[in-house]
């Protein structure tokens, strides 16, 4: 929002049309010359679809925000719901934790895989098209969204740990790579986001 209100033509991607839609006109006047796209990071000829379109459109490109993620939803959020309030309850009356988190020998290939391919892969897929850009004028940004899990680990959700822990170490190979053409990469990392 404050990249479109300074000025900048914002270019909106998400998987779900209704959610860039509405971030797309919530920017109202200052999304002017801007473009709303709907892909999915985790396939990479959508990726290269939605970056042939802003080759198109602007010929080049500044700043990459990669900020695609997914979490638990569903029947795993209810089981970590459960056994988190479950510990709660054993801390708070013994003082010691009995039962076990077990989440970890129930993630089927697709959890993993979809986690991986979002989180991870779209990243890579992303930034990997935003260089063939940047790398024309020598000059550019990537900011990766990571998370503390990235760093420390989380109980719950090793697949989400693996992949915030991934773009770490890419953001600091891609760094080292880049640096000489001008491009910076870094990531962000935060306990947690609330969108508004």
């Amino acid at each position: 929002m404050l990249f479109a209100r300074e000025g900048a033509r914002v270019i909106v991607n998400d998987v779900n049309s209704e959610s860039f839609e509405a971030t797309f006109d919530a920017m109202g006047a200052a999304r002017k010359g801007g473009l709303a796209y709907q892909a999915d990071v985790s396939d990479s000829a959508e990726v290269r679809a939605m970056f042939a379109e802003v080759t198109k459109r602007f010929g080049t490109l500044d700043i990459l925000l990669n900020n695609a993620g997914i979490g638990e939803t569903g029947d795993r959020r209810q089981e970590v719901n459960r056994k988190g309030e479950s510990q709660l309850g054993e801390v708070m009356t013994s003082g010691k934790i009995e039962s076990h988190w077990d989440i970890t020998v129930s993630l089927s290939d697709e959890e993993w895989q979809q986690m991986i391919g979002v989180q991870f892969s779209g990243t890579f897929f992303c930034a990997r098209e935003a260089l063939k850009l940047m790398a024309n004028k020598n000059h550019g940004s990537i900011i990766n969204k990571s998370s503390v899990a990235g760093l420390s680990g989380i109980p719950v959700a090793s697949h989400y740990g693996a992949a915030k822990g991934g773009i770490l170490g890419f953001t600091r190979s891609l760094a080292l790579e880049v640096a000489s053409r001008n491009i910076r990469v870094n990531a962000i990392c935060r306990a947690g986001s609330k969108r508004p």
